[in-house]
């Protein structure tokens, strides 16, 4: 192609409208077909699904791809034309399980296309290539501009981009062209390639080479991301003949955990384009891909097949990675027979290791419950919510069968734990045994070194046979079970689990105002089961405080069965990373919206923080703003605060409404900046919080508030409400116990009020002494868990209980009990509480 055509091109703004095909209609081998989407039932559904009416579809018997229309899309990169969804064409009943957030070109660091026009040149039909093709000029992944506030960072060379899909019939590769046009008088010099972003909940890297355990250095054929459960797999692959590297998009890759590749590097003349071609590939496994992928290059090979057994018979969904010359190479899965088959490079020594292990995680949920997204169309939505109540179809995974060099893994046993109340928990268990070290390459680590499940009321663990410690607790309201149990092959081995209410937190739900799951890009929880999770630790108020998503998890607490015993508030976490993060709630959500409605901060970025959150304010009216590990990566960090100081008043609002004064049960950093801002008259409320970004980590369940709505009972939840208990102040921050107090916390009383205390907790939290601080100083100490203290002060005065334990919270936590309440406000004289020292001083740093 030559430049004057080339601009032709991208002057046929939609003279003609694409012939309309159905793109509802199952297609047969051989066939093809792509379009416009006007009715949903061509979408699907899965963990990263958004594609819309508008958008466009190109697919055939194996695969399908959902390309973004021009629109603003959700997650990090906004404009259209790149690659949204991605699936398998899976049989009747079974629901979508697309993994992938963003996939598209990328030419030179953090350019992408900005498209003017998507047309059809070809909708397929019975031996054709389905033909989409993408139009457009320069844009830029503003979310790198507006992480490092550079407007100017992501360069432009005045280029015309145009892209191609090209689809095949009968094959699993997306051919992807892009040309890349010059009208200037300069040269151009680029590397092509494309990013990856895929849901980190159900995927996982997997390069050759390096296998599971990171990108690799130079060369490769392919960079892939695997499900975690089978669900499908997806992959960059370079043209025929040639090789992807990940250069400039590997530091990228490293830091997003995304997969990359570019190719070599191009120069384009003055007037001249270039052609850079790749493959996008899905498939039921990796061998699938890198199968189609050497059978197009002509590569000499040979077959790896077998059938994966074991002593009850055939073993389904058995992952068997491909070694060649002891380097991870591609990775097959049985099918319902054990049966697997995979191509290798007749050049090198081939080997195989079968995990049949699985993720040694577990989840009250029915066979074949699909993974939510927060955007996905009413229609596929719908199917998905259906599927997580009553289950469906989906692909075989298999758990507690241990790994093999020969194709014979084991039987397992069940290991079946259940709630005497019927309500939800968390089961810990390890083996007794010491295990030995895996081969990160091919095997993904155990959680905390065990096996770990979430129940409703009850779960099943598949279990290789052995000896095993369990716990089963349901966090810091109850008291906990523990035994030790031998499991044996083929057999049921019940856990009934006695799980009492400890504690009376009369007037107060137990929330956790800052959690992570699969809208964030940097969690690794599905949305369902972080909401088992959730109501398995002993939480009752979920908030969705997702990096600048606005999602609404309460449709899935009715479809999995917990209504009643956990609610959710709709939040969001708005994260610029040199303003510090900001948690929002209650919202509500706009699921049409990009992002649910979240505002972008990475567009118009170059405002003081005062007016960047006055615009939130503006986008989702009346919220409570919290701000997050304030001084780790937070405002007061990039505000510069010394204790009566802010040095840089650009960065610095006190338009906010609480702070945490304890993350992930951290609170010796956060505690003597909280004092500051209420001697200084900021009378803001303290939330502890576990900032949980995955199943077993962060104190999740552990580190949190009691919030005061009134009641104990869930049902009562209301968003007023919590607006309500926010405004007043009304919280209790715990690492475990609970705090009775005869004064409402964050109320104002008079000089000689009489306080008592009574610290509560399950017998495995122990709390050894009570601490008054009196403006942030500690003023009195009592032994034991109760207290009676007198509040008499000569002038104004802000009291805070603490309580503190010295034994480690075991078995579930090596921390110590901790518990702080929301200040009492002493008003000396009755004219109204005045604080103790001078305002913060805010100076205003020239830029």
């Amino acid at each position: 192609m030559r430049i004057v055509p080339a601009l032709l091109l991208l002057a046929c703004t939609g003279a003609e409208d694409p012939v309309v095909v159905d793109l509802t209609e199952r297609l047969e081998s051989g066939e093809t077909r792509a379009g416009r989407i006007v009715d949903e039932a061509s979408l699907f559904g899965g963990i990263s699904a958004e594609g819309r009416v508008g958008d466009f579809v190109i697919y055939n018997d194996r695969v399908r791809f959902v390309v973004q229309g021009i629109r603003e899309g959700s997650y990090y990169l906004g404009s259209g034309g790149g690659v949204i969804d991605a699936d398998i064409v899976r049989p009747e009943g079974h629901p979508g399980r697309d993994a992938v957030d963003e996939w598209a070109g990328m030419y030179g660091l953090g350019r992408v296309i900005e498209p003017v026009e998507i047309g059809v040149p070809n909708s397929g039909g019975s031996g054709e290539t389905a033909v989409l093709r993408v139009m457009g000029t320069e844009g830029e992944l503003a979310l790198i501009e507006g992480a490092l506030e550079s407007e100017d960072l992501i360069q432009h060379d005045g280029l015309r981009l145009v892209t191609e899909y090209r689809l095949a019939p009968d094959s699993y590769l997306l051919e992807v062209v892009t040309t890349l046009i010059n009208p200037t008088d300069e040269v151009v010099s680029l590397h092509p390639g494309d990013i990856l972003m895929g849901s980190l909940e159900a995927t996982e890297t997997y390069e050759p080479g390096v296998g599971l355990d990171g990108v690799a250095d130079g060369a490769k054929k392919v960079s892939a991301l695997i499900g975690l459960r089978n669900q499908v797999t997806v992959a960059l692959l370079p043209s025929t003949g040639g090789e992807l590297t990940a250069g400039a998009l590997g530091l990228l890759a490293s830091l997003a955990d995304l997969s990359a590749g570019q190719g070599e590097e191009v120069e384009i003349e003055p007037g001249g384009d270039v052609s850079y071609s790749r493959f996008y590939g899905v498939g039921p496994d990796l061998a699938t891909l890198t199968d189609a992928w050497m059978a197009l290059e002509g590569e000499s090979t040979e077959t790896v097949s077998g059938q994966v057994t074991a002593p009850d018979g055939p073993v389904a969904g058995a992952r068997v990675h491909v070694l060649v010359d002891d380097e991870p190479f591609t990775v097959a899965v049985t099918d319902a027979n054990g049966d697997f088959s995979a191509e290798a490079p007749t050049a090198g020594t081939v080997t195989t290791l079968v995990d049949g292990r699985g993720r040694s995680m577990f989840f009250d949920l029915p066979d074949g419950a699909p993974s939510q997204s927060p955007y996905v169309a009413s229609v596929p939505g719908e199917r998905a919510l259906a599927a997580l109540a009553d289950g469906a179809g989906g692909p075989a995974f298999a758990q507690g069968r241990g790994t093999s060099t020969s194709l014979v893994l084991g039987e397992p046993g069940t290991l079946h734990v259940e709630a005497l109340d019927g309500g939800p928990f968390e089961v810990r268990v390890r083996s007794t045994a010491s295990l030995p070290a895996d081969d990160r390459r091919l095997l993904r680590s155990r959680p905390e070194g065990g096996s770990v499940g979430w129940g409703i009321s009850e779960v099943d663990l598949d279990l290789e046979p052995g000896e095993y410690s369990v716990l089963v607790h349901r966090g810091i309201r109850h008291e906990l079970h523990q035994q030790t149990v031998t499991v044996t092959a083929g057999a049921v081995v019940d856990v009934d689990a006695d799980l009492g209410q400890a504690i009376d937190h009369a007037g107060y739900l137990l929330g956790d105002p800052h959690i992570h799951a699969s809208p964030s890009s940097d969690a690794a929880v599905p949305m369902e089961e972080r909401i088992l999770g959730s109501a398995g630790v002993g939480l009752q108020l979920h908030f969705g405080t997702d990096h600048d998503h606005i999602a609404d998890y309460r449709p899935i607490i009715d479809a999995v069965g917990l209504t009643g015993k956990l609610q959710s508030v709709v939040a969001t976490e708005f994260s610029p990373p040199t303003r510090g993060h900001m948690n929002l709630y209650p919202l509500t959500p706009r699921p049409w919206s990009a992002n649910g409605g979240a505002v972008p901060w990475w567009y118009d970025f170059m405002v003081p923080t005062t007016e960047m959150v006055q615009r939130v304010r503006d986008n989702d009216g009346p919220f409570i703003l919290q701000l997050n590990h304030p001084l780790d990566s937070g405002m007061f960090q990039f505000a510069e605060w010394t204790p009566g100081v802010i040095a840089d008043g650009e960065r610095y609002t006190d338009d906010f409404d609480a702070i945490e004064v304890m993350n992930a049960g951290e609170y010796d950093e956060y505690l003597p900046l909280f004092f500051d801002l209420v001697n200084r008259g900021l009378r803001v409320t303290p939330n502890g919080v576990s900032d949980s970004h995955g199943h077993l980590n962060s104190m999740f369940g552990l580190s949190a508030t009691y919030i005061g709505f009134g009641s104990k009972d869930v049902a009562t939840y209301s968003d007023d409400g919590l607006r309500q208990a926010m405004g007043d102040r009304n919280t209790i921050v715990t690492r475990g116990p609970f705090l009775a107090l005869s004064e409402t916390p964050g109320s104002t009383v008079s000089s000689g009020t009489t306080l008592q205390v009574s610290a509560l907790s399950p017998s495995w939290i122990g709390v050894d002494r009570l601490v008054l601080y009196k403006d942030g100083a500690a003023a009195e100490t009592v032994l034991g868990t109760t207290a009676t203290f007198d509040l008499t002060s000569s002038a104004d005065a802000s009291y805070v209980v603490i309580a503190e334990g010295d034994a480690p919270m075991s078995p579930l936590s090596s921390r110590t009990p901790w518990a702080m309440s929301s200040p009492i406000f002493v008003d000396a004289d009755g004219g109204g509480w005045t604080a103790p020292l001078p305002a913060l001083t805010v100076e205003n740093r020239a830029r």
